[in-house]
């Protein structure tokens, strides 16, 4: 089918996210689809403050600047 084939080629992709309706191959309700959307975007956010307090704390020497 061609969704394997999209989804290996989706794995060179450092970060890509494959998400909705398309991404899923399915019908999905628009209500869900935001949901599923605003609950991805939450996750990345919060890795993204992760590294970079990580950046930050290696950065001042493991001294916390504030």
């Amino acid at each position: 089918k061609n969704i394997e084939k999209y989804l290996e080629d989706a794995k060179e992709y450092k970060n890509l996210y494959l998400l909705g309706r398309l991404a899923n191959y399915k019908y999905i309700n628009m209500d869900i689809a935001v949901k599923n959307a605003m609950e991805l975007y939450s996750k990345i956010s919060a890795q993204c403050v992760i590294q970079n307090w990580f950046y930050l704390l290696k950065r001042s020497k493991n001294k916390i600047i504030w």
